[in-house]
């Protein structure tokens, strides 16, 4: 019964079909890409970064992360939904690029509820340099490039490849990545935010400062901590339900949620940072 509580409104979508999906995690995802774009452009908009530096800093960011996450989801999901994607889905999964080859989503033949997105982040960081420079030349033009471009690609890949075709191609997601880099390029919010921020109280920044931090490492494994949890109200329903009142078992429900991945993104971040340093350490000396 919990999958339908919980699961069911996680998961249910509107929208236009072969072009976007509203729903919870659909939503969450635009705003990720969008808010990625915004701070690439706000740190990278003004310097004249080799690009192989600048990827090589974004990779090692994400790849050590990822693969913490991935240990972790085997070890909380992967007795309940047994691998079966193979030898050659399994390497595409390690290295994050399900979604560039084609992607279904079926937790059973894929190692992370996320997997799919890492190519598309990763393929997006790849694109970054080059939408910087058309956004310093033309930004409103680039900007509607890049709607018509991704509108059309949805609609292509939704034929192509099915409904979750549209969330894991590439091209489709061109303009929510430039629309956060143009409203840093382009609009003035970034410097009115950060007047705003000025009479914010020092511990406020101090919390936005650690949450953006976090940001990526929450989104890796807030998936598997539902999946998981649910999972465990099903299979113990019997004391779930003993808890009186549909809405104080939401509140419980929702309270493990938040509290167990807090933790184990604050966890695997910690884990991965030495890693990420390790990267960079290494590229460091081959690039001297």
């Amino acid at each position: 019964m919990s999958k339908f509580i919980f699961k069911a409104p996680y998961t249910a979508s509107n929208g236009l079909r072969g072009l976007y999906w509203v729903s919870i995690g659909g939503v969450g995802v635009t705003v990720f890409i969008v808010l990625s774009g915004a701070v690439l452009q706000h740190v990278y908009g003004q310097r004249d970064t080799p690009y192989w530096a600048f990827e090589i800093k974004r990779l090692a960011r994400i790849y050590p992360l990822y693969w913490v996450s991935l240990v972790a989801t085997v070890l909380m999901i992967g007795i309940i939904s047994p691998y079966k994607g193979g030898v050659t889905r399994l390497a595409t999964d390690i290295l994050g690029i399900r979604g560039v080859i084609g992607a279904t989503w079926d937790r059973t033949d894929m190692l992370s509820p996320v997997t799919w997105f890492i190519g598309v982040i990763v393929g997006l960081y790849l694109l970054f340099p080059l939408i910087k420079r058309l956004l310093a030349w033309q930004p409103k033009l680039t900007l509607l490039a890049m709607f018509v471009i991704s509108v059309a690609a949805r609609l292509w890949a939704y034929r192509a490849f099915g409904g979750f075709g549209i969330h894991w191609f590439i091209p489709g997601r061109l303009f929510e990545f430039t629309l956060g880099m143009w409203i840093v390029a382009d609009t003035g919010l970034v410097q009115r935010a950060e007047t705003a921020l000025q009479f914010v109280g020092p511990r406020a920044r101090g919390v936005i400062g650690y949450l953006s931090t976090l940001a990526f490492a929450v989104y890796v494994m807030h998936e598997t901590c539902r999946i998981w949890l649910t999972t465990m109200f099903d299979k113990y329903s019997h004391h779930f339900w003993a808890i009186p009142g549909s809405t104080i078992r939401s509140v419980v429900w929702l309270t493990l949620y938040l509290i167990l991945t807090w933790a184990l993104s604050e966890a695997a971040f910690r884990l991965a940072a030495p890693i990420e340093k390790a990267i960079l350490r290494v590229t460091a000396r081959r690039t001297r």
